[in-house]
Parts: C-alpha cells; structure tokens; sequence
C-alpha cells in the first residue's frame, strides 16, 4: 500500500486581499473598501484543495490527505502564514515543514469589486540555503522509509525560492515516488531533472500549466493580448505539448494538460497523441477573485485522478459524471479539476470552493475530442 500524497509547495507566501471600488490611480491615494489576509502560494493553494476534498471524498473512494512540503520563513510574516494554515486545516502533519531564516514574502492582491479582475505584487522570496534545502530533504527520506513504500501521489507546484538547486523536484521524485506513484507537475522550474526522475522512477506524470506557458516552454508562438480576452489555439497547444513530449526523456509523460483562463482546457495523451478539449459553462455568480484558481485544479486534479484509480466514481452529492466511459481517467480528473478552479473564482480566499458548484459545473462540462 502506498503511503500518502505529497503536495510540494517551496515557495509559499502570506497572501493579502485588498478590494477596490474604483479603478486605481497611480500615484494617487486608493482607498480600499476591504482587506484580508491568509495562504499563499501555489503549493500551499493546491495543498488546500486537496484538504477540502480528502475530507468530503466527492468520488467515494477514500483518498488520504496529502502531506505538505515546504519551507516557512522566519518572523511575523512566517508565524501569520503558519497560523492561516492551521486555521484551515486543523491537525495537519507539519513534519516536512522546514523552517528558515530568511523571512517569508508577501504577495499582494488587488481586486475591483465591480469587474472582479486582480493585479497581484509578488515580493522576492527569501535565500533558502544549502542546510534548510538539505535538512527537508532527509526529512522526507526518513519520512518515506518509515512508511516503506513510495508516495501515492506528488504534486510539483510553482517556483523555486533562492538557493533552492535545480533538480530539487528531481531529488524529491527520486525520494518519494516510485512505479505506482501518480505525479502532477504545475511548474517549469527544474522541469529537465523533474521530468528525468520521473523517467528514471517509471512513476506516471502528467504536466499540467496554462497554455501561454505551455507554448513559450515548446518555443511555440502564442497568442497575442490579455489572457482573458484572447484564447489559445487548442491546435498549437496541442503542437506544443507533442514538442515537449519529444524533447523529454522516454516515459517521462503520460499525459500534457492546459488551462487557459475562461477559454477551454485541454489535455494532450501521449500514448495515442490524442488531444481533448474541455469547455466550462459560464459561472453561476461574479468573479470574486481569480487568484489560486490554477493552483485548485492541480490539487482537484490529483485527488481526482487518485480517487479514479481506486475505482471512485459517484459523487457524495449523487453523482460526478465522467465525461465519457471510454475517456481516459486523467482526463476525467482534469475535467473535474477545471470545477473546481472555476469554482474557486466565486471565493476570496485562495483555491477555496463550494463542491457543489463544482459539482454542477462539472456536470455540464463539455469534453470534445479535437
């Protein structure tokens, strides 16, 4: 039996939430009508998710909450993300929480209230050094050995912070995952060494980004103009993602996916160069903020796609429908990690949803083959 998920998130963040009535001014005083504070960070987001949905098994099948890996900096600005994390999930495992001397950053988000579009100010991360990198490393070592199996699951998330080597998702792979082990990868940072490790440890690896990242990664042109106005061509996605397949080492990907906004997903398999693509229905309220909604569909889409594998199928709430029977369960677990994304607009705080919009979204959800 394979020990719990791992959700990888080294560099997490104090996210803040400041609305606005009017447009903002520069140089001018803006008044904000609202502000908050809690998680960020992509790792941490995905981690959330995860969470929400271990706890609500929305498939049936019972899935273990996934353990958090990841670095909290030093002074208030470590010491208020600790504390919002605590408040959202209560008793998590905190062992692969490596703390540093460099202070955690601060990512700022600036939200209309009337049209729900966001700015956001990220603050440089602090120098994680050779020790602290090396310290989480044994940690999850030893983590791993004790359980004597390999992870069920691994999620990559986001960037690196300073100091951190370019093959630490590399070194993480090698460490926790093995044949069985299902990876989701939502980063770019050390993807050669990422994607080596998932060859070299025959684990299955999906590759999940936003389509403009997806294009510059295969040097595919892309589109021109604001993400939330321009879509992406499913076509030169498609192109890309067969690019990068053949530059990867052999087994390395099963499967590339691609969010792209409001527009449609898609999802590229490798075996059979088949590409999908997956049309949401319009959401059932206004944009609260967008912040995080990537971050739910990777956490959505590796307990989906773990949750499938164990042979889940029907909802709590009566029933999450797969796309089609014949549809691969990757695809099936993106569709549903789309939902949740989506759902997670409608919300304030980061990669937080309500599963039964999800679930409704879900339901009409479009998965066409292109």
């Amino acid at each position: 039996m394979s020990s719990p998920a791992l959700v990888v998130g080294l560099n997490g963040a104090l996210q803040r939430r400041v609305e606005f009535s009017s447009q903002l001014k520069v140089g001018s005083v803006n008044r904000a009508v609202d502000s908050s504070t809690g998680v960020g960070g992509k790792g941490q987001g995905a981690w959330l998710a995860t969470q929400q949905l271990a706890a609500s098994s929305p498939f049936g099948a019972r899935v273990a909450a996934p353990n958090l890996v990841q670095f909290v900096g030093s002074g208030d600005e470590g010491e208020a993300l600790l504390s919002a994390l605590r408040n959202r999930v209560k008793g998590a495992d905190e062992g692969l929480w490596v703390r540093t001397e460099s202070k955690t950053r601060i990512c700022t988000t600036l939200v209309s209230s009337t049209s729900g579009e966001a700015t956001e100010i990220v603050e440089p991360s602090g120098f994680v050094t050779g020790g602290e990198f090396s310290t989480l490393l044994q940690g999850l070592e030893t983590s791993v050995a004790a359980s004597s199996s390999e992870a069920a699951g691994v999620l990559i998330m986001g960037s690196y912070p300073p100091g951190v080597p370019v093959d630490a998702y590399g070194a993480i792979l090698t460490a926790a995952s093995g044949k069985k082990t299902k990876v989701v990868i939502d980063s770019v940072a050390g993807i050669e060494p990422t994607l080596a490790a998932c060859a070299a440890m025959g684990c299955t690896a999906l590759l999940k980004l936003n389509g403009r990242e997806l294009c510059a990664l295969a040097g595919v042109e892309g589109p021109s103009g604001s993400d939330n106005e321009v879509p992406c061509d499913p076509i030169r996605c498609a192109a890309a993602a067969a690019s990068i397949v053949a530059k990867a080492p052999r087994g390395a990907l099963a499967f590339v996916c691609w969010t792209d906004g409001p527009f449609p997903g898609g999802v590229f398999e490798v075996s059979s160069s088949a590409c999908w693509a997956l049309t949401m229905p319009p959401l059932p309220g206004r944009v609260q903020s967008p912040v995080g909604a990537g971050d739910a569909v990777a956490g959505a889409t590796l307990h989906a796609w773990l949750s499938l594998e164990e042979g889940g199928e029907t909802a709590a709430d009566g029933g999450t429908k797969a796309p089609d029977e014949d549809t691969p369960t990757a695809v099936k677990a993106f569709a549903f990690g789309l939902s949740c994304g989506a759902a997670s607009c409608l919300t304030r705080d980061n990669s937080a949803f309500d599963l039964g919009v999800a679930s409704t979204l879900h339901h009409q959800i479009k998965c066409t083959i292109v």
